[in-house]
């Protein structure tokens, strides 16, 4: 009797442990997903990760992550350049609730290799943490090609009134060949890129804030290279090379022969 008493009372201590252990594992699933979900559309719309789980966090829109359990999510990132390109890794863990693994102890035990998460080369974290990992390689590879397709959009604009290269600013200075000016400042605007709104005119072609910055809000750059031929291009501090300087993105204009 008794010793079916105990079984039965082990076999039930064992059972609720078991639901809680479930519970636990559900809950940071969830929260796991909702702070990989605010992790991306930082990337995507800063181009590069945060440092912090508090950067993370102070981001706008993040704030439901305060509601998360914070002391058990940690974030970090890494700049590397082992792609011909800067770019940054990114790393969410979670803590199981029967993990003993400190913060720095999860960035320092790889289960597939001896690199830690900060050098290049595969890594994945201890197998008691739920973990996400991303890089910003395919933000900044659409972000170069989105910036590619705008500037020859924004020649298709500068010459489709006249078939001619603008070439008197909005403050009536005339362009020679190899000057070099903002479109901002060709057409006399003056605000920045977040407040930006309407049509401007640059020598008779209109154009619009898409041709003014790029999408990451860099300004465009316009220079003449003769009275029939110019390049309109970008130098954005997000695209870089390993050597640390900037892609020049470009399109080139040529409305006749020389």
């Amino acid at each position: 009797m008794f010793g079916f008493i105990s079984t039965l009372g082990m076999t039930i201590q064992y059972r609720a442990e078991g639901r809680v252990s479930d519970l636990y594992e559900q809950v940071f699933q969830s929260e796991m997903i909702e702070t990989s979900r605010a992790m991306e559309r930082y990337i995507s719309n800063e181009f590069t990760a945060p440092a912090t789980l508090g950067v993370l966090t102070g981001y706008a829109g993040n704030a439901p992550l305060l509601s998360l359990a914070t002391d058990r999510i940690g974030v970090a990132s890494v700049e590397l350049d082992d792609v011909g390109l800067i770019y940054f890794k990114a790393l969410i863990w979670h803590k199981r609730y029967d993990s003993a693994y400190a913060d720095e102890d999860v960035l320092e035990n790889n289960q597939v290799g001896t690199n830690l998460f900060s050098e290049q080369g595969d890594y994945k974290p201890p197998s008691d943490v739920y973990w996400y990992q991303t890089t910003t390689i395919s933000t900044l590879s659409n972000l170069r090609t989105r910036i590619y397709r705008s500037l020859d959009e924004t020649v298709q604009r500068l010459v489709y009134s006249s078939n001619t290269l603008p070439l008197t600013t909005s403050a009536g200075v005339k362009l020679e060949p190899d000057d070099t000016i903002d479109l901002v400042d060709a057409v006399g605007y003056t605000g920045g890129f977040n407040s930006c709104i309407g049509v401007f005119e640059f020598d008779g072609a209109a154009l619009t804030c898409s041709d003014l910055y790029a999408i990451d809000g860099t300004p465009v750059q316009y220079r003449v290279l003769s009275d029939s031929q110019a390049v309109v291009y970008v130098e954005s501090e997000n695209l870089k090379n390993s050597a640390g300087e900037s892609f020049l993105i470009f399109s080139h204009i040529m409305t006749k022969a020389d």
